[in-house]
């Protein structure tokens, strides 16, 4: 078994490409499934702007295609079947019609990558997803999401079993 070590600039790629398949699966359930994925990801790559100036640029050279077009494509193809998965770890009360739009785009794509994407280190793709949530919830939805994939990667991933990180 090989490992890979990242550089600063390829870390930021794959983060970036993570945060983009998140969206465009936030906007893939907003459109009514409509919409393909791939023109949704295409739009959020190529036209963003950084301030006010209304000056679009293109995430193109910015993200790992490889990544995002293997989420993408993959978590197409199952996304039902994770979404079963994710919510066999979702307390009583809770089910994946209770989860937040973007929440559930994060448990989704995590899952997706613990279950499928096994050359993809268990505690990275934790840690960039919990990174990811804590972008847009407070501590303790964070604390959910950890808890979630913890739950999802040692059901998933036994061999690799991990102390939380928060």
């Amino acid at each position: 078994m090989s490992t890979k070590i990242l550089n600063k600039d390829q870390f930021s790629k794959r983060s970036l490409s993570r945060l983009i398949a998140s969206q465009t699966f936030y906007q893939y359930d907003f459109y009514q499934r409509q919409i393909e994925v791939d023109v949704l990801a295409k739009q959020l790559i190529e036209n963003y702007s950084l301030d006010e100036s209304e000056e679009l640029s293109s995430y193109l050279k910015k993200v790992d295609n490889e990544l995002l077009q293997s989420l993408l494509s993959g978590l197409i193809l199952v996304i039902d079947k994770i979404d079963e998965e994710v919510e066999l770890f979702l307390k009583d009360e809770q089910n994946i019609t209770n989860l937040s739009d973007i929440m559930l785009q994060i448990l989704r794509l995590a899952t997706f990558e613990i279950k499928f994407m096994k050359d993809n280190p268990t505690k990275v793709i934790i840690n960039e997803y919990v990174d990811l949530a804590a972008c847009f919830y407070d501590s303790r939805q964070v604390t959910f999401a950890n808890s979630v994939l913890q739950n999802i990667a040692n059901k998933n991933r036994p061999d690799k079993k991990l102390l939380t990180k928060i």
